[in-house]
């Protein structure tokens, strides 16, 4: 397996099968995986005066340990987009799961049970 590191180095662009470094040089492969940072996009809440006490680090949403944003039991968040106390890892496999567990506690409050 030929597998070459380069740490620290922006990238300028993602194709399927290559990456352009932020200096020009482009770097050709079999696949590549775009595993990078997001930022959430909360724009939609940040100017809302009852989510202000809800914006947690990098204007992410905090949630309860049911996926609930503050005081509103109705309104669940999930991925990058939100904060828990637990300081959980941002992975693609978490938000799955997070995605499943969100979705159970919306079927529980729908059918009036406890979360």
């Amino acid at each position: 397996m030929n597998v070459e590191l380069r740490l620290g180095q922006p990238i300028s662009e993602i194709g399927s099968d290559f990456i352009t470094l932020g200096g020009g040089e482009q770097l050709q492969a079999d696949v590549v995986y775009k595993c990078v940072g997001v930022l959430p996009n909360t724009a939609m809440v940040k100017n809302v005066p009852e989510f202000r006490d809800d914006l947690g680090f990098r204007d992410s949403l905090i949630v309860n340990d049911h996926l609930q944003v503050g005081t509103f039991p109705n309104i669940f968040c999930i991925g990058d987009m939100m904060t828990h106390r637990s300081k959980e890892i941002k992975l693609g496999h978490t938000a799955e799961l997070n995605g499943h567990a969100a979705a159970h506690n919306i079927v529980a409050l729908a059918h009036n049970k406890n979360l």
